[in-house]
């Protein structure tokens, strides 16, 4: 796409990006090629095959540019096209095209990768996932139609960051709809829930292109096809089941809309008018369970004790519907096993190049041996049945739970029964009492951690392949370019002021800015929103709370901290490989040596020296927050005053 872009876009053209799921996720990234490379200019290259491998080297120079900045500026300025002719040599803007509108729906990055802990291993060695989740602003427009009951944990939303965004501003609009993944985006037979979203994109591009163009250059639809989806959407229409059939071994996590809120935006979560009037209607009994209570235009879901009440009881409900995932997998596995070819084996021998495998006793008398077939197949099976019984149970009971929540509010309890009955039945469940301890311990943070210490184990068994495929690739990629040119770091003039973006889950914040040494620089935190250790509340000067009121292992471990001196989670930046520079909110400093600049918050650090191993930065993998960060080079008549 950025090759036909390359080839048919002339200055003036209007860039219009639409996408669903993987699509979304492609014309996201898409954008943000353009927003950053520019569009290279077609009249510089002779051929074709100089042309590609030019294109390849923008993809390339983009993938880069999370952790080298850098790199897309100085790629932008030597390739891309002016759009001004007598804008100056380095005024990098000028190549830059403004994008007029781009509309997704549920982007994931499901991008082939079987488990999330794996792709996050792969992340971890190569960035790998979708890292510019922060709208360019060169971007007019930004509409994203989400799913809200899908519960493939897999296909979770990749969603814009709209915190730092001004407020009232309206130029990134995040909606959610009733249905699942492909009953927003199309793709079931029956398409009338995917109509509702795809009649709201039309309006929202239709409006958004209205002004301030004259007609002939406003993007045009054919108005029979636009009446047909008129005609078509209906938000009554069949809500299909995603995780039906083999989609089952998807791992079960229902979207959690109030977490996932809180990445992504310090508002309400919006919802279209249209989920209301399903609920309401009581169509198919629809009563989502993973709203949360910041729901805009629902105040009355924060007073409502009952639908809270509920809400919590289908949240235990789920952790026991996840714990049986977890079991049942295995399970599948090991009977699936006993349908392998007789021969499998030998060919694992072969392909080991060892007999090993012809002597193993697992080969010998459980997968392949006649005589235990029936036996122990019989049992798994009989095991699984059980288990997938108690599954339907719990999701019949699960379902009941959530309308019984929506019928304690009176605009919705007309088309449902009370359901007092299972609100009762809740209370005294001893199943509902797991799923409570379940839910305690996913709270406490260990589960997290557990998973982020094996994702880093995956990482470092990985790390050498995948170290050199990406080498490898990139050889290719950037083949008779000045790779060293592009690499050349970012120089501030006196009082030129740059903006940087941090996450306080990054190790390290590259901002691709050299400092000179013995020069005045200002660093200064401009917004920050949502800053969290774990469910502990900070700001760029630090935790909020006395540090001796923190659990234990925290406070022990404060020696561990890059800055043992300084509170937890305080902004702190790195110059070159010295003690951390103390900056908090704000603070001008001489930079002790010629070296990049890095940011990063005060948090433990495991084995710094050794970032192969993957663990330095297992205790940044629960914070939260991010924060718009000016790094300003201060003048000498400034520093004289």
């Amino acid at each position: 796409m950025y090759g036909f872009l390359v080839r048919n876009w002339e200055p003036g053209d209007r860039i219009l990006l639409f996408g669903f799921s993987r699509g979304a996720f492609t014309v996201r990234l898409l954008a943000g090629l353009i927003t950053r490379c520019g569009i290279l200019d077609f009249s510089h290259y002779d051929s074709e095959v100089e042309l590609n491998q030019r294109i390849r080297g923008a993809y390339c120079a983009y993938r880069r540019s999370h952790f080298h900045p850098q790199f897309t500026e100085r790629f932008c300025l030597r390739h891309a096209r002016k759009l001004q002719p007598d804008a100056p040599e380095n005024d990098v803007d000028a190549r830059r095209p403004p994008i007029r509108f781009v509309g997704v729906w549920d982007t994931v990055d499901a991008m082939g990768v079987p488990f999330d802990e794996l792709r996050d291993a792969i992340d971890l060695v190569i960035e790998y996932s979708f890292r510019d989740r922060i709208l360019s602003r060169r971007v007019m427009h930004g509409c994203h139609a989400l799913a809200i009951d899908d519960a493939r944990k897999t296909f979770h939303p990749v969603m814009w960051d709209e915190r730092l965004e001004p407020a009232g501003d309206g130029r990134i609009e995040q909606v959610w709809f009733a249905g699942m993944h492909s009953n927003v985006g199309g793709g079931y037979p029956k398409s009338q829930m995917a109509s509702v979203a795809l009649r709201w994109m039309v309006e929202r591009v239709t409006d958004v292109d209205a002004v301030p163009e004259a007609e002939d250059h406003r993007l045009r639809f054919h108005p029979g096809a636009i009446e047909a989806i008129r005609q078509d959407a209906d938000v009554h229409g069949q809500l299909y089941d995603s995780r039906s059939g083999l989609a089952a071994f998807y791992r079960y996590a229902p979207r959690p809309l109030e977490e996932i809120r809180r990445e992504y935006t310090t508002g309400d979560v919006r919802l279209h008018p249209t989920v209301w009037e399903r609920i309401a209607q009581g169509t198919d009994l629809y009563s989502p369970h993973n709203l949360g209570a910041k729901v805009q235009d629902a105040p009355s879901l924060t007073g409502t004790h009952a639908w809270q009440t509920a809400m919590r009881h289908c949240h235990s409900v789920t952790r026991l519907r996840q714990l049986l995932y977890f079991l049942l997998l295995p399970l599948t596995l090991a009977l699936a096993l006993f349908f392998l070819p007789p021969g499998v084996a030998n060919l694992l021998a072969i392909l080991a190049g060892s007999d090993a495998f012809r002597h193993l006793p697992v080969a010998e008398s459980w997968f392949f041996s006649k005589q235990h077939l029936w036996a122990h197949g019989a049992a798994i099976v009989v095991l699984i049945g059980v288990l997938v019984g108690v599954r339907q149970f719990l999701k019949g009971r699960q379902d009941a739970l959530a309308s019984a929540g929506w019928a304690s509010i009176p605009d919705f309890a007309q088309a449902r029964p009370k359901g007092r009955e299972i609100l009762v039945w809740a209370s005294r469940s001893s199943w509902l009492a797991v799923g409570r301890f379940l839910a305690r311990l996913s709270a406490s943070g260990v589960p997290d951690l557990i998973r982020a210490f094996f994702v880093r184990l995956f990482a470092l068994v990985l790390y050498l392949p995948l170290k050199v495929g990406s080498w490898l690739h990139c050889r290719f990629c950037f083949r008779d370019l000045d790779v060293s040119a592009l690499a050349d770091p970012l120089h501030l003039d006196p009082g030129e002021i740059r903006t940087v973006h941090l996450e306080t889950r990054d190790y390290l914040c590259p901002t691709g800015i050299e400092l000179k040494l013995g020069e005045h620089y200002r660093v200064r935190v401009v917004d920050w929103k949502g800053w969290f250790d774990a469910r502990f509340r900070a700001t760029p000067d630090g935790l909020e709370q006395d540090e001796t009121s923190l659990p234990g292992i925290m406070r022990r471990s404060r020696f561990l901290r890059r800055r043992p001196d300084q509170p937890l989670l305080r902004l702190l930046a790195g110059v070159g490989r010295g003690r951390p520079i103390d900056i908090g909110s704000e603070e001008t400093f001489v930079s002790p040596r010629t070296a990049m600049l890095r940011l990063f918050v005060n948090d433990v650090a495991l084995f710094p020296g050794f970032p192969l191993w993957g663990m330095r930065d297992l205790f940044y993998s629960n914070n939260q927050g991010i924060a718009m960060i000016t790094v300003e080079r201060i003048s000498r008549e400034s520093e004289v005053e």
